[in-house]
């Protein structure tokens, strides 16, 4: 079975991305209340856009070649994998697979974290 990749979980329209994400042609230069967008097919609201998200993965160059499942990087840095763009962003860098990266102590009004609660 071969898999079709598309820049995002709905499909591969930037004009549908408005109505599920924060980015640079829409967010007028600031974040926004979570959950005024589309939510993706899971529920969760803002997986795109609005601020990058800041993941426990310190960051690594190059990324890990050929077939790998959630890899990791290394176990420890000086900077940390961002993910998602954020609402400054072009729409070509609000997407999940975007990868960029900010020293460990960085703040800024772009990047965020996401709360996650397993309900029983």
């Amino acid at each position: 079975m071969r898999v079709q990749l598309r820049p995002w979980n709905f499909g591969n329209s930037e004009a549908i991305l408005r109505e599920y994400a924060w980015f640079g042609d829409n967010a007028n230069n600031t974040t926004h209340p979570v959950g005024q967008k589309l939510p993706n097919a899971w529920g969760l609201y803002d997986i795109y856009g609005n601020v990058q998200e800041w993941c426990k993965d310190w960051y690594a160059n190059p990324y890990p070649q050929g077939d790998v499942s959630d890899p990791q990087g290394p176990s420890a840095g000086d900077s940390r994998v961002l993910r998602g763009g954020a609402w400054g962003d072009d729409f070509t860098m609000v997407r999940s697979s975007y990868r960029n990266t900010a020293e460990a102590e960085a703040a800024s009004p772009g990047i965020g974290f996401r709360v996650l609660m397993e309900l029983n």
